[in-house]
């Protein structure tokens, strides 16, 4: 489902993520990948989270420090809502499911 963008040209830059699972799939080990992925996950996460605790500690000074803790509150919501969609498989593109993530004891 994804839209053709044309040949790339040789020597045009690859992207990062790209080039750490092609590493991965070269050396038959997925552990570097694995924990790198966890690291830049969880450190998007806490710095989402970090945020969102210093506009709350200030939120009721004013309306424009409120609405400053309703959008970082939202940006972080929605990011980790992002996160787990992705990891659960729900991403939208390629609509497939991992073993792992069809729980039964967790609707979908």
């Amino acid at each position: 489902g994804e839209p053709y963008t044309g040949l790339k040209p040789a020597g045009a830059a690859v992207e990062p993520g790209i080039k750490a699972a092609d590493k991965a799939v070269a050396s038959g080990n997925a552990d570097k990948l694995v924990a790198a992925i966890a690291e830049q996950a969880g450190r998007s996460v806490r710095v989402r989270f970090d945020a969102l605790m210093a506009k709350k500690k200030d939120m009721n000074k004013n309306i424009d420090a409120g609405r400053e803790y309703v959008a970082a509150y939202v940006s972080f919501i929605h990011f980790v809502e992002n996160l787990h969609q992705l990891l659960s498989g729900h991403d939208g593109h390629h609509q497939q499911r991992e073993v792992t993530s069809q729980r039964t004891d967790h609707p979908h």
